[in-house]
């Protein structure tokens, strides 16, 4: 795939000379850019309230439909801006990417209380509650790979956040043996859910209580 990469030394005389971005602009909208976060969370740093915001903004939007001057609004900061922190649409596409992963983990398991097949039931109830607030329209990960099927950085994002996932679902059910199924069981319903809703989860709980208290699957 061809980059889209720019610095600031390629767009600062085009842009400064149409009066496009100066440095007043950039301080001032880098002051406001936390007003773009799902949480409006000033205390993180800048680089990082735009990588929440590019979050908001690809899940909102989808990957190939917002132009880079759309995802500068989002984050309501100046392109030059933006493109000192991520310099490609790729590049803030694997930032909106990590920045969701730490999060939908902290929303998975956090307030898992205990481990076992409570645990595991409890994680699929999150993560209902997820997709109806954060992605009604399936996984975001897999449409990023969809959108960029051969850009590697894209793609190994994807695959570490999901190793990840597998893994914390070994760890809560505290079976590991299981784990490949848990996790197709949660990349069933983050898949289907655009059709499914609320029953794929339903679908997936029955399946859990089946194979995790089953004589035959247990070691």
């Amino acid at each position: 795939m061809k980059s889209s990469l720019i610095n600031d030394e390629s767009i600062s005389d085009e842009l400064i000379s149409d009066g496009l971005i100066n440095d007043a602009q950039t301080k001032s909208e880098a002051a406001k850019s936390s007003d773009a976060t799902f949480n409006a969370d000033n205390s993180q740093p800048l680089k990082v309230q735009i990588a929440a915001s590019l979050e908001i903004a690809f899940s909102q939007l989808g990957f190939a439909e917002p132009s880079v001057a759309q995802l500068k609004t989002a984050c309501n900061v100046s392109l030059r801006t933006l493109y000192k922190y991520y310099p490609s649409k790729e590049a803030m596409i694997v930032a909106a990417l990590e920045y969701r992963h730490q999060r939908y983990l902290s929303f998975l398991t956090d307030e898992a209380a205990n481990t076992g097949t409570e645990s595991v039931l409890f994680i699929f109830s999150q993560l209902e509650k997820w997709m109806q607030q954060f992605a009604p329209n399936g996984c975001m990960s897999m449409n990023a790979i969809s959108a960029f099927p051969d850009n590697q950085e894209v793609i190994n994002v994807v695959v570490s956040h999901k190793l990840a996932v597998r893994q914390r679902l070994a760890d809560f059910s505290l079976r590991p043996d299981l784990a490949s199924a848990l996790f197709l069981l949660h990349e069933g319903v983050s898949t289907t859910w655009p059709l499914m809703g609320p029953e794929s989860v339903l679908s997936a709980k029955q399946v859990i209580s089946i194979i995790m208290e089953s004589p035959a699957c247990n070691p």
